[in-house]
């Protein structure tokens, strides 16, 4: 049988510079090479592979946009390994979602995920401070609703608290992005003051449940506190009256 070629992928061959790029990221990420360690000298490592310095200044420079190593200049600059950044991981996250137009709908389908897990890994985890730390969130919360202003970055700031106490940094880092993206979006309503008061009244029920530490309490909680508060979105959106 005579088999038609035109329908093969094309075998994309890498450059030069991404396969040193990928050498180093692999030696890296393997802890063969640590955070603060210095590469090879341009001209050094183009003798050492046996290739232009153009290829390995190109490498350096595509390690420098990925966050994996930093440039210095001057008499004691290089290029140095730098320690992985949960900020601009987040980001990265956070401008892909945006690339893709993630809706509402699907942020919020995110969120029931995460942060069930988050809230029961706090209440397992969460230490006398960290109680203190969301308990001061919560009542500054509460000081501006009772002045009418909003609560919106407030109850943001205390989700993002609850998933830094359950210490998992791949769920944080996740969460971290959805929430920007949340914070862009709930800036642009304006709830009204029952609204508010439901959802103060829930994170007051969630930290009871993280204090007392109760996991499955916890998840419960939170999980139900995201549908509610969907619900509310969504009836707000379509311009019904919110509960």
């Amino acid at each position: 049988m005579y088999i038609n070629p035109t329908g093969l992928p094309l075998i994309k061959t890498k450059r030069t510079f991404e396969l040193i790029a990928d050498l180093f990221k692999e030696r890296i990420l393997s802890g063969e090479f640590s955070p603060g360690d210095r590469l090879p000298a341009e001209r050094n490592l183009a003798g050492a592979l046996g290739v232009g310095r153009p290829s390995v200044r190109e490498a350096y420079r595509a390690l420098e946009l990925r966050g994996v190593i930093e440039i210095r200049k001057g008499a004691d600059g290089g290029a140095f390994i730098v320690a992985p950044s949960r900020q601009s991981t987040s980001e990265t996250i956070t401008d892909l979602m945006r690339m893709h137009h993630v809706d509402l709908a699907t942020l919020a389908e995110a969120r029931l995920f995460i942060e069930k897990g988050t809230a029961e890994l706090a209440a397992k985890r969460a230490t006398s401070s960290d109680i203190q730390t969301l308990e001061e969130i919560l009542e500054q919360a509460f000081e501006r609703a009772a002045m009418g202003e909003t609560t919106v970055d407030l109850g943001i700031d205390f989700h993002l608290r609850i998933s830094a106490v359950g210490a998992n940094p791949l769920l944080n880092m996740s969460l971290i992005s959805i929430m920007e993206l949340m914070r862009r979006l709930l800036r642009k309503r304006t709830p009204s003051p029952e609204t508010t008061k439901l959802e103060l009244s829930e994170h007051r029920d969630l930290l009871d449940a993280i204090r007392a530490g109760d996991a499955d309490q916890a998840g419960m909680l939170m999980d139900q506190h995201l549908r509610r508060s969907l619900e509310r979105l969504q009836e707000q959106a379509s311009g019904r009256k919110e509960t």
